[in-house]
């Protein structure tokens, strides 16, 4: 009886952690002005995908941002330099690094 318990309880926790740590991707995003050359000093915002609620910002260097250990699913993404803005919607997909290439003059 011990022994059922025991394996039940080691099947259980593997499934919390299989379940646990599935669908988490990364996103780096890479900011280019109309030359293609890389922007630095770049706010960049993640929010929800209602912009309800800012989920993490970063600024670039050399151009590039990582956000790591996102969950699945749909983002915004919010760039100003200066005087300039955009926003963006964002997939992230689980288990993988989501590369996007932004023109911010575009």
């Amino acid at each position: 009886m011990r022994q059922k318990f025991n394996l039940g309880l080691i099947l259980a926790c593997l499934v919390i952690l299989l379940v646990g740590c599935n669908d988490i991707g990364n996103l780096r995003i890479n900011v280019y002005d109309k030359q293609q050359s890389l922007l630095n000093d770049v706010y960049v915002g993640l929010y929800r995908a209602d912009f309800e609620r800012r989920i993490d910002f970063k600024y670039t260097t050399r151009g590039e941002v990582q956000f790591k250990g996102l969950a699945s699913g749909t983002y915004r993404v919010k760039m100003i330099k200066h005087d300039l803005e955009k926003r963006i919607r964002v997939q992230v997909k689980g288990e993988e690094t989501n590369y996007l290439k932004v023109d911010l003059l575009d």
